[in-house]
């Protein structure tokens, strides 16, 4: 399989960012930024295969971080399309026991 040039990696990358600040809000900015993050995640763990030893064991714990950020975006995009809104409450609570 023939590798992708950084370059041609970074011109997705500001192709999606071109949508994303052009019409910041809209569904298809938004599925923009998921698309192409999750573009990188996945070829994040696909370069991981050609790694060995230490700059192995550092990858991966780039990668799950990486994953775990997707994990929540796409987790938060589900509960706001079922209109369960976490955030505030795990918030408010918090903001609450700051001043109790």
């Amino acid at each position: 399989m023939k590798r992708l040039s950084a370059g041609r990696v970074a011109l997705a990358g500001l192709a999606a960012a071109v949508v994303t600040s052009a019409a910041p809000g809209t569904w298809y900015a938004h599925g923009s930024y998921l698309i192409m993050y999750t573009t990188a995640v996945a070829l994040g763990w696909w370069r991981l295969r050609t790694l060995r030893g230490r700059a192995r064991s550092s990858f991966i714990l780039i990668m799950i971080a990486e994953t775990m950020w997707l994990v929540g975006d796409v987790l938060y995009d589900i509960l706001e399309s079922v209109s369960v809104y976490l955030c505030d409450p795990v918030w408010s609570g918090r903001f609450a026991s700051t001043f109790s």
